[in-house]
Formats: structure tokens, sequence, C-alpha cells
């Protein structure tokens, strides 16, 4: 794909973008109707990946893989249970599954054959330890959102809730759902991923992503979790990162 593409979709992503992002005196704002997001609420019962590529329920970077089997099953047993998980999924080009290989000194030239494996063991357990049946699924590149060569993703939807922007034509964005983490750190974690990526060589690049149309992290509150508890984590993140990065006003939503 030319730069030249590249370019046309980072403007349309720009554009769609500011249906639900405002900036006014220098203020960041970020909103949505209660319907909205009772639509992109409603996103199914199968662990997905943050990649704004994937289209699917809840979101986890490599469904778990970063943290292993063992904690993934902790963290889900009661969702299985209560019918809220049903199955799990892995895709291609998962950048935490070559995280996972980076990490572990796995020599692959196929990452993905990794967080499919995982994938399907952690639905494997999953169903063995609740006698529900949690299924496997895996996500090809041709059935992803984004483009196959680079993530298209100008934002993070910091979410208490399970949320699929892609239900409401919002723009591409990281999901990430710190409800489905063991604890802050992993969020925090999953965030400086998310703006790895997108800065670096296989997202928009700090040549797109600019002090004029800055990276945005969009915290979406819920009674639970009040917005101003998201806000705060997301400040702890970049406060120290020089990349333009910008923490918007959120908001909470009461289903």
């Amino acid at each position: 794909m030319s730069q030249e593409d590249i370019s046309k979709t980072f403007e349309s992503q720009i554009l769609a973008r500011r249906r639900h992002v405002q900036q006014e005196n220098g203020v960041w704002t970020f909103s949505m109707s209660l319907d909205e997001f009772r639509r992109a609420h409603d996103a199914g019962t199968k662990l997905g990946c943050i990649d704004e590529g994937v289209v699917c329920g809840p979101d986890v970077a490599g469904s778990y893989i970063l943290v292993g089997h063992d904690i993934a099953v902790d963290m889900l047993r009661d969702r299985v249970l209560a019918g809220e998980i049903t199955g799990i999924t892995s895709h291609s080009g998962c950048g935490a599954a070559k995280i996972y290989c980076d990490r572990e000194g796995i020599e692959t030239e196929s990452p993905d054959d990794e967080g499919f494996a995982f994938s399907k063991e952690l639905a494997r357990r999953l169903s063995k330890e609740t006698e529900r049946t949690v299924t496997h699924t895996h996500i090809a590149e041709g059935d992803m959102s984004r483009p196959r060569e680079y993530h298209d993703a100008t934002m993070v939807y910091l979410s208490a809730e399970t949320f699929d922007p892609h239900l409401i034509d919002a723009a591409e964005g990281f999901v990430i759902n710190p409800h489905y983490h063991h604890d802050r750190e992993y969020t925090k974690a999953e965030m400086s991923v998310a703006a790895d990526i997108a800065f670096g060589d296989y997202g928009f690049g700090p040549e797109r992503l600019t002090d004029q149309n800055p990276f945005i992290i969009a915290p979406i509150g819920s009674p639970k979790s009040p917005v101003e508890e998201l806000q705060t984590l997301a400040g702890e993140v970049f406060v120290d990162d020089t990349r333009p990065i910008v923490v918007a006003q959120g908001i909470t939503i009461d289903t």
C-alpha cells in the first residue's frame, strides 16, 4: 500500500473520529449518546484482542497470551458460568503473540501459530473447568476490519464495559477493557503497547499523529468504574511521554 493511500486512510479516520472527539480551547473531549453506547456495548460473547481490526466482544491483548492460562482461567471462569463469555478468538497478525514469542525466546516465523495454540488451549481448559462449551475461532486477515499491512487506529477506547466501535461506525481504535484485567499495571501495559504500535512502523507514525491530530485515549466509565478513575490511570501511563498523546475528557455511562 502506498504512502498516499495510507494518508487517505488517516484522513478518513480523523474525520470519523470527529463524530465523537472534539477539541475546544485546547481541551479534547470524547462523548457519545446513550443509544450509541448501548449498541456498541452489545458486542457479543467471544473474547478477542485489543487490535482495532478484531470485531468481537470483550478485549484483552492476545486473548491473555501475555499473562498465561492460569490467570486467564481465573479471570474468565465466572464469566463463562454467567454466559458472558462463550468463545475465545485468535487472529492473524497478532502483535501480542509476537511480543510473547520475543519475551519467551521462541524462534518462529509465525508468531500467530503461538497465538492460535494459546487461545485454543484456553478454550479447552475453560470448557473443562466450567463444563460449558467454550469455542475457539481464528480470525483470518481477510476477516479483519483494518488493512493487512498496518494498523489504522488513531485512538484507544478505554472502556469499563464491553465496547465495539464498529457497531456504531466510530473511528478505528484499540479497545481496552480494564475490568477483564487482573491488575491495573496490566491495563497500563496495554495502553503503552497500543501507543507504541500507533507510533511505530506498522501504525500511522509520528509524521501523521501530531499535535494537531494527536493519538487520543478516550475513557468510557461506568457507575462501578467512574471515568475519573480511568482518566487518572491513563494519565499515569503517559505523564512523561513526549509524543502527541492526549487523554481526553471522557464520559460515564449508566446502562
